[in-house]
């Protein structure tokens, strides 16, 4: 071997004995977490960005108002391992939820990344409405949600003599009904006030009760008076006079007797009590519905006219009704949410109407 050679192997030597070595290195945190809830699968879907030198990621969920006992034995926590940087967590509406995650390899894990807490609202009803029907025997009662989900089902409340309800439905007249559409017929009274309200539920879970208007489908009932008896005249007695006494003659005169009087009695009037008249409430009752609606009348004023316009395009671009255009309505066709459809059903109307 050369000499030259010789002194590049020695080199070699040198520095593979004298460099420091590699350290290990854990991965960096993951970035960019964020969330989306599945109201309708009761779950929710955990993302966040992969870690370059990870090669599992440790998940963890809290939820709330209970604390973490880091061994997750509390009720509704999550601890996953997971190879992708996604996972799908089964949830509870309504209930708030801390989540964090850990990147990890070989080497060790990396500090947690906290998650935004998010809870998983059920939709709300909203936009009630109702129509009476067969002779104001029944009711249909209408209403949408705040977006284009469904709750499980709803909880659908009528209390027949407002401010009495005993949360059973045991008071009378009072209906309870569970269904899965936006649309429910009930039996009702005809001339009853009823207060009704809609509970969103999801299993055990039921958010509070959104009040509707009061429905009342005809006129109250009349009341029926029964007049009091006319009371009964007491008789008042007659008198009786008493006869004048007759003087006996004298020697020295003669007495003329005084002639006896009779005295008439006065006759009594008979006096009966007035009978009472009875009032009846002859106001006719204004049913509140909006008979345009399908003709693409948000506002309900009776007329298509931009106003309209101004609701649908309000609600569909960010899905709220403006209170300051009177809007009530914006799914004309009743069907799938607000959409371009009743766009069309609005616009072909006030091509009529104008």
């Amino acid at each position: 071997m050369s000499r030259k050679h010789n002194i590049f192997i020695l080199l070699f030597y040198i520095v593979l004995v004298f460099s420091p070595p590699v350290q290990a290195a854990a991965p960096s945190s993951p970035t960019n977490l964020y969330y989306r809830c599945n109201i309708e699968e009761g779950t929710a879907t955990i993302n966040w960005y992969n870690v370059y030198n990870a090669n599992q990621y440790w998940f963890r969920l809290d939820a709330k108002p209970r604390s973490w006992s880091s061994s997750c034995n509390n009720p509704g926590d999550q601890c996953m391992t997971v190879n992708q940087n996604n996972i799908e967590v089964p949830i509870t509406p309504e209930i708030e939820y801390d989540w964090w995650v850990h990147a990890v390899n070989a080497d060790g894990s990396s500090k947690a990344s906290d998650g935004d807490n998010f809870i998983c609202e059920l939709p709300r009803p909203s936009n009630f409405y109702y129509q009476c029907e067969k002779n104001n025997s029944q009711v249909r009662l209408f209403w949408s949600t705040t977006n284009t989900l469904r709750p499980e089902r709803f909880e659908v409340r009528m209390d027949a003599n407002p401010d009495s309800w005993v949360e059973s439905c045991n008071g009378e007249g009072d209906i309870c009904r569970t269904t899965k559409e936006m649309e429910l017929v009930v039996p009702i009274q005809e001339g009853i006030r009823y207060r009704w309200w809609i509970h969103s539920a999801q299993g055990n879970v039921w958010t509070e009760g959104v009040d509707a208007y009061v429905v009342q489908c005809g006129a109250e009932p009349t009341p029926t008076f029964t007049p009091s008896p006319s009371p009964s005249p007491t008789a008042t007695p007659t008198p009786t006079a008493s006869p004048t006494p007759t003087y006996s003659p004298t020697p020295t005169m003669t007495l003329t007797p005084s002639p006896t009087t009779t005295t008439e009695p006065t006759p009594t009037p008979t006096t009966e009590a007035p009978t009472p008249t009875p009032t009846i409430d002859t106001t006719p009752h204004e049913v509140n519905i909006c008979p345009r609606r399908g003709e693409g009348d948000a506002d309900c004023n009776g007329k298509i006219e931009k106003n309209d316009f101004n609701c649908w395009k309000g609600f569909y671009i960010r899905k709220q009704l403006q209170s300051e255009l009177n809007c009530k309505y914006t799914d004309f066709d009743e069907f799938n949410g607000t959409n371009l459809l009743d766009y069309a059903i609005w616009y072909i109307s006030f091509l009529k109407e104008n």
